[in-house]
Order: C-alpha cells, then structure tokens, then sequence
C-alpha cells in the first residue's frame, strides 16, 4: 500500500514536471517569434529611414549638380561673349586710328597696306575697299587729304572701308595727332598682323617673339610682354600645331602685352 502511493506520487510530481517543462518551451516559443517580429519591424523600419534618407541626399545631390552646371553653362556663356567681343575689338583697332576726315597720303598708304595684309591672311574677316574711292596706292597723291569711312557686318567686324578725296585743308594739331596716330598703328599692326582669328600656328609664334624680342630692343617707350598659362619656353612649342593668341592695350591704345597658349 505504501509503495502504491509512493508510486502514485512520482506519477503526479513527474506530470508536473513535464507540464512546467512545456510551459517552458512554449513561452520561449513565444518570446523567439516575439524578437523575429520585432526584429523585422525594425530592419522595415530602418530600411525605410535609409531609403528616406538616401532619397534626400540624392535630391540635394542632384539640385547642387544642376545649380553648379547652370552657373557653369553661364560663366562659360559670359568668358566666350568676353572673348568674342576681345577678337572684334582687336581686329577693328587696325583701321580704326585711319577713320575721320583730312588724312594724309601717308596715312592712307598705311591703311591700304595694313588692309593688303590683313587680306591675304586673315581671309575670314577680308576688307572689301568701295569701288567708289581709292582702292590702290597708286591713286593717292600727296597733295590731297582723304576722308576714311568704315562699315562693320552684322557681327561688329569691320569689313568694308570707303577713301574718298577730303576738302579743306589740315591743322597744325590735326597733323600732330595724325604723325602720332600713325606711329601707333604701324606700331600695333607689327603684332595684329599675327592675331589673324585668334588663332596662330607655332611656326609664326616663333616669329611673332623674334618680332617681340627686335621691338622691345629698339622701342623702350613702349615694351611688348609676353604671357601664357601652358607653354614653359619656346622648347614647348610645335611648328604644325595651332595656339590661341590675344593682344592687350596699355591706356594710350598701344599693344603692351601678348597672351598665347596652347589651343585646347
């Protein structure tokens, strides 16, 4: 009887046992699936923060890149409009100092063989010299004044010239100004006759600084300098290659400065 009863207690303390053991394993059942469903909410959560985020900063990358390449498009607008009007400027300062009325034989030769240059090389900006007028040296006479008339295509160029007989006689001060006035353009022209379009090859650089180098050793008043950004010497530069070339003014209208670089 005594055993009977031990037995039946082992019976109950064991049922115990395994139902504590199953409420166990439920609960840790229950806690894992708990900690997966958060955990996925958390990663949902986060994935959803990130792509926010990542969203954001893709926007502000994409404005700043658009800003930055509309002020780009801009100042490269505004440095090609600069230069534009540079090339028209430095072109038309060859006959310009020639314009008005009363000019000398002297001045009009000069201007009839500046515009010979320009016309056999710069054949993109040729001057057409009206029929109506003095068209060649051989017309002009010493004992004449001679009025200079210019006109400029739809870009600004000067591209036709009219030299007709003045009437009247000049001035003292008119001649004065004159004898300076061709002296600047003889002067100037030795290094416009070179800018052509902007544009020069290596062989003529070399032959622009040989010009540079003879003016400056035989004109102190008005001293030619030469600048650049890409060449280190004359080493650097190629025969059969093309360099940009632009010319710079000192107050008084005389060439002071000579910019070449390499043509990009």
């Amino acid at each position: 009887m005594k055993n009977r009863k031990l037995i039946v207690l082992l019976i109950i303390v064991v049922a115990i046992l395994i139902v504590a053991l199953a409420g166990a394993i439920v609960y840790v059942i229950l806690q894992r699936n708990q900690g997966i469903d958060n955990q996925i909410a958390t990663n949902t959560a986060n994935r959803t923060i990130k792509n926010t985020v990542n969203d954001s900063a893709n926007n502000i990358v994409d404005n700043t890149v658009n800003e930055s390449n509309s002020a780009t498009n801009s100042t490269n607008s505004t440095v090609v409009d600069n230069a534009n009007q540079t090339a028209i400027s430095t072109f038309n300062d060859m006959f310009t100092s020639y314009e008005g009325d009363q000019k000398t034989d002297t001045q009009i030769l000069t201007l009839l063989s500046i515009i010979d240059n320009n016309n056999s090389t710069n054949l993109g900006h040729k001057i057409e010299l009206i029929s109506t007028g003095i068209t060649k040296s051989s017309e002009v006479s010493k004992d004449k004044k001679y009025k200079v008339e210019l006109f400029k295509d739809t870009d600004g160029y000067v591209n036709k010239i009219s030299i007709t007989e003045s009437i009247g006689t000049i001035s003292p001060i008119q001649t004065q100004t004159s004898e300076d006035d061709i002296e600047k353009a003889e002067f100037n022209n030795k290094f416009i006759s070179f800018y052509g379009n902007g544009e020069i090859t290596g062989e003529n650089v070399k032959k622009l600084i040989d010009e540079i180098l003879a003016s400056n050793a035989s004109n102190t008043n008005h001293q030619i300098q030469v600048k650049t950004d890409t060449l280190q010497g004359i080493s650097d530069i190629v025969d059969t290659e093309t360099y940009s070339i632009s010319l710079s003014y000192d107050e008084n209208n005389w060439v002071n400065t000579v910019i070449l670089d390499k043509k990009v």
